[in-house]
């Protein structure tokens, strides 16, 4: 809450027909100086498909980098920026779902109320830091926080100078593993 709107960050839907979850890119905010029930009052943001628009950043298979940009478990706000806390993102598009089909987001999706006016639609006012670029892979692999990392994160605190990023227990084991109790740092 930044004093006027209500941030809600993007985290699973559900597809009543396969009885399964994905998840999806919409940041969603609510102007309580408006009328509830109107649909002024409330506004949308595709995270995901316009990641590619906002850092140029095209994936290693041509996909735009975002295109699973998801799932994000709520938002902090620092005065200025609000923050939405990357926790897992959706590996397939596909209505037919397998264990695997989730892994950690590790990228920051951070909008600034203060630009153009606080336009939530314009890409402009929105950045991306992906976690990966400071910590290398988060999948295990490689080295320092990477062969410790699992999962997303669950939550996030500001004290006044820094943001505190609270990790979420790893949803999936190791390959060949039957060790579900890792934390993902």
């Amino acid at each position: 809450f930044d004093g006027q709107y209500v941030y809600f960050a993007p985290y699973k839907k559900t597809v009543i027909s396969a009885t399964r979850s994905f998840t999806h890119g919409y940041a969603v905010r609510y102007n309580t100086h408006s009328e509830f029930s109107t649909s002024a009052s409330w506004n949308k943001f595709d995270l995901s498909a316009n990641y590619a628009t906002i850092t140029g950043l095209i994936g290693s298979d041509g996909i735009d980098g975002g295109k699973n940009l998801t799932g994000y478990s709520g938002c902090v706000y620092d005065g200025r920026y609000v923050y939405y806390i990357p926790y897992e993102k959706s590996d397939t598009d596909n209505t037919t779902w397998s264990d695997g089909d989730f892994s950690a987001n590790t990228t920051i999706a951070r909008y600034d109320t203060q630009y153009n006016d606080a336009s939530f639609s314009d890409v402009r006012s929105w950045s991306y830091y992906d976690l990966t670029h400071k910590f290398g892979s988060l999948d295990g692999g490689g080295s320092g926080l990477g062969d410790k990392m699992k999962g997303g994160f669950f939550g996030a605190c500001y004290d006044g100078q820094n943001i505190w990023f609270i990790p979420s227990a790893a949803q999936f084991a190791d390959a060949g593993s039957n060790d579900n109790c890792k934390w993902s740092s």
